[in-house]
């Protein structure tokens, strides 16, 4: 994690629990998750929070999958695959190829979802 210090440490805790919940929203209420994630993703990309950037590009991949957007959904979702392996989280990375497996199957493009 790219850090200032502590009160950074804790900024981006914060904003990775945000995210978090916005993919657990993305469920029950896609539009809601897709705001939440959009307005964390903007704040984190020019400050260079990449671990952030990763959860909420997931959250906001998620609900636009969610909406049935399938083709706008895949950059988010992949760009969360490739940060969380930059970052070496193999647990996210591995949860993020699931993902992605799930929203190739439901695009019917079985052969990439394999």
């Amino acid at each position: 994690m790219q850090t200032t210090g502590y009160g950074q440490m804790h900024a981006d805790s914060l904003l990775i629990d945000q995210a978090r919940a916005a993919f657990n929203l993305a469920n029950s209420a896609p539009d809601s998750a897709y705001s939440i994630a959009d307005k964390i993703l903007q704040q984190s990309l020019p400050a260079g929070q990449l671990r952030v950037s990763a959860f909420a590009n997931k959250a906001k991949g998620w609900a636009l999958l969610r909406l049935g957007n399938y083709d706008s959904c895949m950059p988010y979702l992949l760009s969360s695959a490739r940060l969380f392996h930059r970052l070496n989280d193999t647990i996210e990375t591995m949860y993020m190829y699931v993902n992605l497996a799930s929203a190739y199957s439901a695009n019917s493009r079985f052969a990439e979802s394999a």
